[in-house]
């Protein structure tokens, strides 16, 4: 990593794209009121030797660490040995423009629910 440059973060959609989490997830949230939608991209430093890893965006209600650590118990199962993910509230969050606008959601809670 060049010191004189500050790291960026690189995301894109996961490969391959966790099917069997993400379905684990949208169980889980359809139980949780307060998660509207939620999105999963995949997020490298540039320059960085760590592997890429996988980012969950939640959108929903202001305190969302209830869900976020639900969230977690859930994740641990569908990890590979040495993968992590983390979870982030999308409002405010360095990936809140990419997510909102260059990604789908996985999750969207329906209006009649």
């Amino acid at each position: 990593m060049n010191p004189n440059q500050p790291p960026t973060l690189e995301a894109c959609p996961p490969d391959p794209f966790p099917t069997a989490l993400v379905n684990a997830l949208s169980a889980l949230f359809r139980r949780l009121p307060a998660v509207n939608q939620a999105y999963v991209v995949q997020c490298h430093v540039t320059g960085s030797t760590e592997r890429p890893h996988m980012v969950i965006g939640i959108s929903g209600a202001d305190d969302l660490n209830d869900v976020i650590h639900r969230a977690g118990r859930v994740a641990r199962y569908y990890l590979k040995r040495g993968d992590y993910v983390d979870f982030l509230r999308v409002e405010d969050s360095a990936l809140e423009h990419y997510l909102l606008n260059e990604s789908e959601p996985f999750y969207r809670r329906r209006l009649d629910a």
